[in-house]
């Protein structure tokens, strides 16, 4: 009979104790991501190697290159994207020179001539999956005509998302 009272004790003081140790809730933790689109560029302002040395150059045209542009695109939507290019125009000390004497290429594509309307130079659809990097280089093409002194240009890179 002892057994059967201490055995009792001990079931009822287990019983009271489970509760205690059994005690839980439940926190909602959410939070909405928002939909984005980014642009970075890396690199210093890339300039035309023209020196004393090469210049002029023994026929025209010819071409200049620069360092390479970094473009970082960031996209996290299931939709498609684009990163368009426009260059407004060459500055040069004396005049403008037309957007077409810069050329481009992307990830060592093949070269095309800058435009100022925008230019679609790289797309894709879906998720970049962090920062991809797109290298971009550009080349001056010089003709013979262009007077002495700087030459520049502002390339402007724009990202969207077409439906």
């Amino acid at each position: 009979m002892l057994e059967r009272v201490h055995g009792r004790l001990w079931f009822t003081a287990l019983a009271l104790m489970l509760p205690l140790g059994l005690a839980q809730t439940t926190a909602p933790i959410g939070g909405q991501l928002p939909s984005s689109v980014a642009l970075r560029v890396s690199g210093g302002p890339p300039s035309f190697d023209i020196t004393a040395q090469n210049y002029p150059p023994a026929a025209f045209p010819a071409r200049y290159p620069t360092s390479p542009l970094i473009v970082g695109v960031f996209f996290n939507s299931s939709e498609r994207w684009e990163v368009q290019l426009t260059v407004p125009q060459l500055s040069s000390a004396h005049r403008p020179l037309p957007a077409g004497q810069l050329l481009y290429r992307v990830n060592n594509g093949e070269w095309n001539r800058a435009s100022s309307a925008p230019t679609v130079i790289y797309q894709g659809v879906g998720p970049t999956g962090g920062w991809m990097d797109l290298k971009v280089e550009f080349a001056l093409e010089v003709v013979g005509s262009e007077t002495a002194g700087e030459i520049s240009a502002d390339a402007i890179f724009s990202a969207f998302t077409r439906p």
